[in-house]
C-alpha cells in the first residue's frame, strides 16, 4: 500500500506554533535549524519539522518518537524572549504512494507533482482549508495534509473513499516508519 497509496492518521503527533520577533533566535539557541525563507522547511532531532509559516512565526510537529516538539515546549513555558506559544490542535494526516497525488489532484486546485519538496501550501482540500506538505518517504510520494480538528472526521472519511476507490489502503503508522514494529 505504501508504494501505491496509502493513507495514514497521525494526529497524535505533538504539535507547536512559536510566534514573535524573538521565534527564530530562541528556535537556534535551542538548536534547531530554522528554516530561511516562508513555507520552507527543516528535520527536528526526532525527524519532526519545523516550517517557517510568516517571518516571525513558525509551526513545529514532532516525528514519530515525539520527543522534539514536547522538549520544545517545555522550555518555550520558561523562556522570557520575545515569543508566543500557540497551541496547536491539527490533525494530520499522510497520503503516501505513487497515486497519493492522484487523490490531491481530485480534491484541491493545486497541481502537486509540480510542488517541491519540503515546502509548505496551504489551500483547500476537499472544500477544507488545509496545509499541505510534500514530504517525499526515500522515492516514494508523501503529503502531510494538517487540517483543523473541528473538520477532521470529515476529511478523513473523504480522503479513505477516495483513495479506497483508487485501491488505496488505510495504513498503521507501523507501515511507514518501521522502527514502531
Amino acid at each position: 500500500a505504501m508504494r501505491s497509496l496509502g493513507l495514514c492518521d497521525l494526529s497524535g503527533l505533538t504539535k507547536l506554533g512559536i510566534k514573535g520577533s524573538g521565534a527564530a533566535t530562541w528556535l537556534a539557541k535551542q538548536q534547531v535549524d530554522v528554516p530561511d525563507e516562508i513555507y520552507h522547511s527543516r528535520r527536528l532531532d526526532d525527524h519532526g519539522v519545523v516550517i517557517q509559516c510568516a517571518r516571525d512565526e513558525f509551526f513545529l510537529e514532532s516525528g514519530i518518537a515525539n520527543d522534539s516538539v514536547p522538549s520544545l515546549s517545555d522550555r518555550l513555558d520558561s523562556s522570557d524572549e520575545e515569543i508566543w506559544k500557540v497551541q496547536r490542535q491539527d490533525a494530520t494526516f499522510f497520503l503516501i504512494g505513487s497515486r497519493a497525488v492522484q487523490v490531491l489532484a481530485q480534491t484541491c486546485g493545486v497541481d502537486f507533482s509540480r510542488v517541491t519538496p519540503h515546502t509548505l501550501v496551504l489551500t483547500r482540500v476537499a472544500g477544507t482549508s488545509c496545509g499541505v506538505f510534500a514530504d517525499p518517504v526515500g522515492n516514494v510520494s508523501a503529503y502531510r495534509i494538517w487540517v483543523d480538528s473541528t473538520y477532521a472526521n470529515y476529511l478523513w472519511e473523504t480522503l479513505v473513499q477516495i483513495s479506497s476507490e483508487l485501491d488505496g489502503h488505510v495504513v498503521g503508522a507501523g507501515c511507514i516508519y518501521p522502527e514502531l514494529r
